[in-house]
C-alpha cells in the first residue's frame, strides 16, 4: 500500500502538529487515498515506534491541468446513473430491456472502474437502472421550474424522495421507480399548465425502458469531453447525496414543525434544482463551481438535519449501548431515519417488544427522547454490508429505513420490511408510519431472542452520543491539553463502511494513532474500531475516541473545528485536523463537496478514488 500524505498548512506556534498520516504494506490491495488538498510534502513519519505502517510517498498530481471552460465545450448530453445488480431480484421483461448496465457511482463498483455487465454489485437490475436514469432526466426538468415562481411543495417533496430513491443501496423495486416517473410526468404536465394527471402517463414497463434508452451511458458520453462528464456526474451524486439528507431532515420537520424555517429548506432545495438544471446546459455554466455550490447547500442541508434531530429528540449526550440481544420478541430497525424509530418506539411501548438499532442507528441512543423508552434495547450487528449474517442471526421483524438494503436472503426475507424511499421487489413496504405488520411479525410470527445470538460485531458495549454540544462543554481542557502538548492531531475517521479488504487501512490508522491524538468518527466506517479501547487523552479524563453520530453529523465535526479554530484566533485550516473518508455513496459525495467547499485540508479520501473522476479532475479538485 502506498499511501500519499501532504504537509498541513502551517500551524500555530501553541499547537505543535505532529501531522502524522501513515499507510499499510500488509493489506492484499491497494488503498488509493487521494484528495490531499494542498501540494506541499511533508517529512514521511511513523505514528509510533511500534508501528508496522510504512512511510507516506509523495502525491504526484497528474500532469494535465483542467481548463474547465474550454472542455465544457461540446458537451451536450445530461447526467444520468448507472447502477449494480445481482441474479435474485425478479426484473422487468422488455424487448428494450438493456443488454449491459454501465455504473460507476459507488466504491465498489467492479476493478475500480465500473459494473458494465448485466450483474453488478449493490442488487439492482439493468431494467430498474435504466428507469432511474428516466427519475434523474426529469427531475432536471423540474429543475428548470426553480427560477419560475411555478415550484410547489409537491415538486420539492418528489425531487426529494425520487432522487434519494436511485442512490445505491435504496430502492430495487420497478413498479416503484415506474411510479415516481408517472408522478414526476404529471408534476411536470402541471407546471406547464397542462391538465394531465398521473392516470394519463402510462405504467407500461416498455415504453419507458424504450426513453431510459437516450440516456445510457454510451449515448450520454458519445463525443463528450470525458472530464466535462466526469464533473456532470460529480455534480449529479453530490445533488443525490444532498437530497437524501434533507428528505431526512423534512421528515423529522414533520414532529417537530419549529427545527428551522420552511423559506430555508425551500431556498436549498429550490438551489439544488437550479443544479440540476443547469446540467441540462453544461456550456453555459462553470461545473466545477456548480459542485462546489451543491457542496454549500449541502452544509445548510446538514445544520437543518441536525437543528431538526435536536428538535425533536433533544441533545445528544454520552451513552453506553449494549450489543447483546435481550429475551423476548424484538424489532431491529436499519437505516438512517431517526423519526421512525421514535414513531414505532411509541408504538411499541408497553407491548414487551424490545427495540435494537442496526449500522447507521446506533447514534439513536444519544438521544434523551428515544433512550428514554426503556425497550430500546441496544444495538445489533456491524456496518450495512454485514447484514447478511447480522439479519439471519436476529430472531425477530427488521425494518429498513433507508440505505443500505442489500438482497434479502431466504433467512430473513419473510420477517423483513421497507419503509421511506427504500424497497425491494416482493418485501411488505410500510405505509406512512403504520408499523402494524412489523409489530404483528415480532409478536407472532418470528421467533423471540433467547439473549444467546451472537453478531457479526464483537463489541458488548459501545459509547455513542459526542455531539458537538458535549465536546464544547470540555473545550477548555481540550485547549488546556493542545497547550500544554497533550493534543497533538486531531483525526477525524469515518463515513461509509464496505466490503473491500483495504478498507482495513482505517481500522490500523485508528490502532496505531499516538496517545496525543483524538479520534472523532461517524458513519459506519466505525464498525471497524469502535470496540477499541484507546484510553484517554493524558490526565484529561476525555477518551480518546469520540463518536459524533451518524455520516449527516459531519456538521458536528465542522462545529467542532470551527469552535477550536476561534478559540485559538487561527483559521479552520490551519488547526492539526486530518480526514480519513471512508466513502461508499453518493451521501459521502455530498459530504466531500461540502468540505471542499469549506476549504478543509489535508483529506485523504479511500478505499479508491471514485470512477467518476479522470485524472484531470483529481488534480482540480487536489489543486
Amino acid at each position: 500500500l502506498a499511501c500519499q500524505c501532504l504537509k498541513p498548512a502551517t500551524t500555530p506556534s501553541l499547537v505543535p502538529s505532529v501531522a502524522k498520516m501513515m499507510s499499510c504494506g500488509k493489506l492484499r490491495r491497494p488503498l488509493a487515498m487521494a484528495f490531499a488538498a494542498t501540494s506541499r510534502v511533508m517529512h514521511p513519519m511513523h505514528l509510533s515506534s511500534t508501528s508496522s505502517l510504512a512511510p507516506m510517498t509523495k502525491l504526484e498530481p497528474p500532469t494535465l491541468a483542467l481548463n474547465s471552460r474550454s472542455a465544457l465545450a461540446g458537451l451536450k448530453m445530461c447526467s444520468g446513473q448507472r447502477t449494480m445488480a445481482i441474479a435474485n431480484q425478479q426484473t422487468l421483461q422488455s424487448e428494450h430491456y438493456p443488454e449491459n448496465m454501465a455504473c460507476y457511482q459507488c466504491s465498489q463498483t467492479a476493478h475500480g472502474k465500473g459494473c458494465f455487465s448485466t450483474q453488478g454489485v449493490c442488487g439492482k437490475q439493468m431494467g430498474t437502472s435504466a428507469l432511474q436514469d428516466v427519475i434523474v432526466e426529469i427531475n432536471k426538468e423540474i429543475g428548470q421550474f426553480a427560477n419560475s415562481g411555478k415550484m410547489t411543495p409537491e415538486m420539492r417533496a418528489f425531487f426529494l424522495e425520487s432522487m434519494f430513491s436511485t442512490l445505491t443501496n435504496v430502492n430495487f423495486d420497478d413498479n416503484r421507480m415506474i411510479d415516481y416517473i408517472r408522478k414526476g410526468q404529471a408534476l411536470l404536465a402541471a407546471a406547464k399548465g397542462e391538465s394531465k394527471s398521473v392516470a394519463d402517463f402510462t405504467p407500461d414497463a416498455d415504453h419507458w425502458l424504450e426513453v431510459a434508452e437516450q440516456y445510457s451511458q454510451a449515448a450520454r458520453q458519445k463525443n463528450l469531453n470525458p472530464d466535462v462528464f466526469g464533473l456532470i456526474e460529480l455534480a449529479t451524486f453530490g445533488i443525490k447525496g444532498a437530497c437524501a439528507y434533507m428528505f431526512h431532515a423534512e421528515a423529522v420537520k414533520k414532529q417537530a414543525q419549529h427545527a428551522y424555517p420552511d423559506t430555508e429548506a425551500n431556498e436549498v432545495i429550490d438551489g439544488l434544482l437550479k443544479a440540476m438544471a443547469a446540467l441540462l446546459e453544461p456550456t453555459k455554466h462553470d461545473l466545477l463551481a456548480v459542485s462546489l455550490e451543491v457542496g454549500a447547500l449541502n452544509v445548510r442541508v446538514m445544520k437543518m438535519l441536525s437543528d431538526s434531530h435536536r428538535a425533536l429528540l433533544g441533545v445528544p449526550s454520552p451513552h453506553e449501548v449494549s450489543c447483546k440481544l435481550k429475551p423476548g420478541p424484538c424489532i431491529l430497525v436499519s437505516g438512517h431515519d431517526l423519526a421512525d424509530l421514535k414513531i414505532l418506539l411509541e408504538k411499541t411501548a408497553g407491548m414487551g417488544v424490545n427495540i435494537y438499532t442496526h449500522g447507521e442507528m446506533l447514534p439513536a441512543h444519544s438521544y434523551p427522547e428515544l433512550r428514554k423508552h426503556k425497550h430500546l434495547a441496544g444495538n445489533w450487528g456491524g456496518a450495512w454490508w454485514e447484514q447478511h449474517g447480522d439479519f439471519k442471526a436476529f430472531p425477530g421483524a427488521i425494518l429498513m429505513t433507508s440505505n443500505c438494503l442489500t438482497a434479502p436472503t431466504r433467512s430473513y426475507k419473510d420477517r423483513i420490511f421497507t419503509a421511506g424511499p427504500v424497497g425491494w421487489d416482493g418485501i411488505p413496504h410500510v405505509q406512512g408510519h403504520d408499523f402494524s405488520q412489523v409489530i404483528e411479525c415480532a409478536l407472532h410470527k418470528a421467533k423471540p431472542a433467547t439473549g444467546q445470538e451472537v453478531s457479526t460485531h464483537a463489541a458488548e458495549k459501545v459509547m455513542v452520543g459526542f455531539g458537538y454540544e458535549t465536546v464544547e462543554s470540555v473545550t477548555d481542557t481540550l485547549l488546556g491539553a493542545i497547550k500544554g502538548g497533550q493534543l497533538k492531531d486531531v483525526f477525524l475517521v469515518g463515513g461509509c463502511d464496505g466490503r473491500e479488504a483495504g478498507r482495513q487501512y482505517f481500522t490500523d490508522l485508528v490502532k496505531q494513532s499516538p496517545d496525543s491524538s483524538v479520534i472523532l468518527t461517524l458513519g459506519c466506517g466505525k464498525f471497524r474500531f469502535n470496540d477499541q479501547e484507546l484510553g484517554t487523552l493524558g490526565e484529561s479524563g476525555i477518551p480518546r475516541l469520540l463518536d459524533i453520530g451518524q455520516c449527516n453529523d459531519a456538521y458536528s465535526a465542522v462545529v467542532i473545528a470551527n469552535g477550536l479554530a476561534d478559540k485559538l484566533n487561527v483559521k479552520m485550516s490551519d488547526l492539526p485536523l486530518h480526514f480519513a473518508i471512508s466513502w461508499l455513496e453518493q451521501k459521502a459525495v455530498a459530504v466531500l463537496l461540502s468540505m471542499l467547499h469549506l476549504n478543509m485540508k489535508n483529506i485523504y479520501l479511500g478505499p479508491n478514488l471514485p470512477a467518476f473522476l479522470t485524472p484531470n479532475l483529481v488534480k482540480a479538485l487536489v489543486d
